[in-house]
């Protein structure tokens, strides 16, 4: 009985198995049919919601780490492709649960390594390393203060292939992630993480002008205005003089009428900059705020 009752729950185990396996070979494929596009991938996760779970995690790395090593690099290389663009897509799904589509997502980045190395596939790696970044970055399993190392550790190798000269706007996007994950940061010391997310986000602005990326511009501004805000060193006064302008700027970009949740934000971070300032008129402090 008790054999009987083994080889029972092993049959469970296998179908089980083959039920996850099932659906992420169909994701995937639909993910390859589809050339990544968001509306397909989905509308097949919307009607799936039950699947993204531990058990999926568990599938999706076991056959991952197999399956990639036992194709040739040709298939390899396509299989590839369709993992990550899958895994950009899960990192940001709104449905289901949140750490879930994450550790998927870090998955998938993790098991293409293998595939696009630096040295062959040198832009792909990069963009890997960069989505990766973002997923430690925003990860809500694990310990926080690793997952940022991590984010950082993956920001610095994506800058070692995507320069300023080859890669503008991938280096400028990059440079503003690690400077999030800096202004973040939770390990080392407070003044020099700030100090190096003032720098990246103001390498960012090299390549993120006013003129051509009114929104990225206008982020950059509230992010180094956050820094400028946060910073520890230096004249106190001249630093939130600096974080207002910041988020004057990125005002200029996002109204009321038309971004109004980034608008708010701004305000807000705008008031706390007035509400801190030293040496200037209270009154007229809380004046500006209200405005």
């Amino acid at each position: 009985m008790a054999k009987g009752f083994g080889t029972q729950k092993q049959k469970k185990g296998i179908q089980n198995h083959k039920y996850y396996l099932d659906f992420l070979l169909e994701v995937l494929q639909v993910t390859h049919d589809s050339n990544g596009n968001s509306q397909a991938i989905s509308s097949l996760l919307q009607t799936n919601l039950n699947k993204l779970d531990d058990k999926l995690i568990q599938v999706w790395r076991s056959w991952a780490l197999d399956t990639l090593f036992r194709v040739d690099a040709e298939k390899a290389h396509a299989m590839a492709v369709d993992i990550v663009n899958f895994s950009n897509l899960i990192q940001d799904f709104s449905l289901g649960f949140p750490a879930i589509n994450l550790e998927i997502a870090i998955i998938g980045y993790q098991m293409v390594e293998s595939v696009f190395s630096h040295k062959i596939y040198q832009e792909e790696w990069a963009t890997a390393q960069n989505s990766l970044g973002n997923a430690y970055c925003k990860r809500l399993r694990g310990e926080r203060s690793k997952n940022l190392e991590t984010a950082i550790i993956c920001y610095q190798n994506a800058l070692q292939v995507y320069n300023r000269e080859k890669f503008p706007e991938r280096w400028a996007d990059t440079q503003s992630n690690l400077g999030n994950a800096y202004l973040d940061r939770i390990r080392g010391d407070r003044f020099d993480n700030l100090e190096i997310a003032i720098i990246c986000y103001q390498n960012t602005l090299q390549v993120y002008n006013h003129e051509k990326f009114h929104e990225r511009w206008a982020d950059t501004q509230n992010n180094l205005g956050n820094a400028y805000l946060d910073k520890i060193c230096g004249d106190q006064s001249e630093n939130l003089k600096i974080s207002i302008v910041c988020y004057q700027n990125a005002l200029q970009i996002y109204n009321q009428k038309t971004f109004p949740k980034k608008w708010a934000g701004i305000k807000i971070n705008l008031g706390n900059a007035y509400c801190k300032t030293i040496g200037i008129d209270r009154l007229d402090n809380i004046e500006q705020v209200s405005q």
